[in-house]
């Protein structure tokens, strides 16, 4: 488990009012602006400096890609929805267990990783977010092509536009912000209490992006980072080796001394 980045923990002592545009039936969380965050239905999203997105440092787990709107969800099973990405690398199930941890002020919350790819021209650098869903289950799902089959075989438990206080919410994203298709550009802490600890449930995360602010360029990618890999510790037999090795360099070193 590791504890969450300084930018969250400033924008927590913060309060993010500033950052949220609410009204009775809609909440606008602007991540145009380079560092901001804010919170909607729970869940805290970030807009992030660029990542190291390197082979063997994400994972990541579904691409989906259309001009205008586009929608898609996770799965290893094929076909898919038409918007999704295939290729088996890039799209695939995603055990709970899987997803990172993070401790932000005592409260651990599981972490996302959003990496959109749009043009870098003025007029459509910017892409809307208004749609995201996890569902959890006890087994991967057998069968992906349509959003019933998603809704039908798994079991919602957070939706962006569940709180009662947020309405239809949306988060707005700006691609010129980092360099890049590659780079990352959010993240996303969903509380653990949320969703649970049981590792073997898989995770299923549906999205949707272009409303109102169109995609118009390449994909738009969710990904997980790989969890640091601990230094090897010696065994037993080895450890005494290196005892042995080391107290004969320090013998030498005393006589040496000495002389």
């Amino acid at each position: 488990m590791k504890t969450i980045t300084k930018h969250l923990m400033a924008g927590l002592m913060l309060g993010l009012t500033p950052l949220l545009i609410t009204n009775a039936s809609a909440t606008s969380l602007d991540l145009t602006v380079a560092g901001n965050d804010g919170f909607v239905n729970g869940a805290y999203f970030i807009q992030i400096d660029p990542q190291s997105t390197g082979t063997g440092v994400i994972d990541p787990f579904v691409r989906i890609q259309n001009t205008g709107t586009e929608e898609g969800y996770n799965a290893s099973v094929r076909p898919v929805m038409p918007h999704v990405k295939t290729d088996p690398n890039y799209t695939h199930d995603l055990q709970l267990g899987d997803v990172p941890i993070v401790n932000v002020g005592g409260t651990d919350y599981y972490q996302f990783l959003l990496d959109i790819n749009e043009p870098t021209g003025r007029s459509q650098r910017t892409l809307s977010l208004h749609e995201i869903e996890i569902y959890l289950s006890a087994s991967a799902l057998s069968s992906a092509a349509t959003y019933a089959d998603l809704t039908s075989s798994a079991t919602k438990v957070w939706d962006l536009d569940g709180g009662a206080a947020d309405g239809d919410s949306v988060i707005e994203l700006d691609y010129q912000l980092n360099h890049g298709s590659g780079s990352g550009d959010m993240f996303m802490y969903i509380p653990v209490a949320t969703l649970g600890t049981d590792g073997s449930q898989f995770l299923t995360l549906y999205s949707a992006f272009g409303n109102a602010n169109e995609s118009a360029d390449g994909f738009e990618e969710w990904a997980i980072l790989r969890a640091e890999t601990p230094p090897s510790v010696p065994d037993a037999s080895s450890a005494i080796i290196l005892l042995g090795v080391a107290m004969v360099g320090l013998e030498g070193l005393r006589r040496k001394f000495r002389a």
